[in-house]
């Protein structure tokens, strides 16, 4: 069997752990630039507030019924992440981190211990996290994300009857008909705005009937991928556990400013809490990178408009982050100009290689940073930076913006000041 865990309306409750005032009350995340919604909880939904709906459109509702309105932080929402997947990774031995609130994994025992030890799951995670957490149990992904979702909103699904609630299994025919019968098909995963239009004007408005459709009229008209769909509702797995990580072509972290920035050091500032969160992402996969790329851009909508990018290849693949943080200075130096108002900065790296293929360098001296120490050292340093930020939370050792990129630790005031 496969289940899927979810965090439940996951910035939200990431925002209450840190603010319990939060808790019944309806709360809205914003996305980058705070323009649309991103997360709600319960309580906002409620009151009519829809997931992407732009904030300007809300206002009223936000005004009268007092909604709490946060700007998201996403460095705070990837460090809960990561310990609510450890705790999973601790528990079962086949886990698909499949986005940043949500895991399948399988389950290997009997059917009726299944349910018991996901509750007991849930239950730990959100001891030992403070995130509230669902989990849907069924023979395929497709069919334990449609379980996973009528968790989430029994009141379209009030035949059902739970053990526990927040965890479900499919056990028999019936149930599971009555929660495809009672799905609409733009709901099902995998089914988006344009595919759920054609199966409607084909008069398969639900998932039981697409699950009852003619899979070779899908394949024909939409693909393989159509297919794929009918025969997980039916039961029939196509789609299994990942537990590696997909090869990795290039690694983008940016963000758009809340405000336009045109100060150098504002930027700069900005640009070093990208760097980090690049370099970090590409040590978790094992990576070294011979490329670095440096974009800055205005928005598309200032009269005044100007966008750029440097590159910078290196002799030798590094994973180090003082390396990477003295060339993405020099990078930005080149593409700043002043008098332009930006709205966005980012790095890329690209041009990866295992550890075992990093082809060594004959140089002796240039403008990449210099060592006498081993090389060895330098990883080793790099890998304890990563444990400290396991261990203490994501951001505890940073990068100093300093010329000589001194790293230091940040104290629990800055922190708190950081998540609000």
């Amino acid at each position: 069997m496969i289940a899927l865990l979810d965090c439940n309306n996951f910035y939200v409750s990431c925002e209450r752990l840190f603010d319990p005032k939060l808790i019944n009350k309806p709360v809205v995340v914003l996305s980058n630039n705070d323009g649309c919604v991103i997360s709600r909880s319960n309580e906002a939904k409620s009151i009519g507030i829809k997931m992407g709906e732009p904030l300007f459109k809300i206002k009223h509702l936000i005004k009268k019924f007092r909604v709490s309105v946060l700007s998201s932080n996403y460095s705070f929402y990837g460090d809960i992440s990561n310990r609510i997947m450890r705790v999973l990774q601790k528990s079962i031995a086949n886990v698909e981190v499949y986005s940043i609130d949500e895991a399948f994994f399988t389950l290997d025992m009997e059917i009726d211990k299944r349910d018991f030890f996901c509750n007991d799951l849930a239950n730990k995670i959100l001891q030992w996290t403070g995130i509230p957490v669902s989990i849907g149990i069924a023979p395929t992904k497709t069919l334990s994300k449609l379980v996973n979702y009528s968790i989430k909103k029994k009141k379209q699904y009030s035949d059902l009857r739970f053990k526990y609630p927040n965890v479900l299994e499919i056990k028999s025919k019936k149930e599971l008909d009555y929660i495809l019968a009672n799905t609409n098909v733009r709901d099902i995963w995998g089914i988006g705005r344009g595919l759920s239009h054609f199966l409607i004007k084909n008069k398969i408005n639900s998932a039981l009937e697409l699950k009852e459709s003619n899979k070779n009229f899908a394949r024909q008209k939409k693909g393989i991928i159509l297919e794929r769909t009918i025969l997980e509702l039916r039961g029939v797995s196509c789609y299994k556990i990942k537990t590696y990580l997909p090869a990795k072509k290039s690694i983008c972290v940016s963000r758009s400013f809340g405000n336009k920035l045109n100060s150098y050091q504002d930027i700069k500032m900005a640009l070093i809490i990208y760097v980090q969160r690049a370099a970090s992402k590409m040590r978790n996969y094992g990576l070294f990178c011979k490329s670095i790329s440096i974009f800055l851009k205005t928005s598309d909508y200032e009269k005044k408009k100007y966008q750029n990018t440097a590159k910078h290849t290196l002799f030798e693949a590094t994973i180090d982050l003082r390396i990477i943080w003295k060339i993405s200075k020099e990078l930005l130096n080149k593409i700043y100009k002043q008098s332009f108002s930006y709205s966005k900065v980012g790095i890329i790296l690209s041009d990866f290689c295992s550890k075992n293929n990093v082809q060594q360098s004959f140089l002796f001296s240039g403008d990449e940073l210099q060592s006498d120490r081993p090389k060895n050292l330098d990883m080793k340093l790099m890998a304890l930076i990563d444990e400290v930020n396991k261990r203490f939370g994501d951001g505890k050792l940073r990068l100093s913006s300093d010329e000589n990129g001194f790293f230091y630790v940040k104290s629990l005031e800055e922190q708190k000041k950081k998540n609000g």
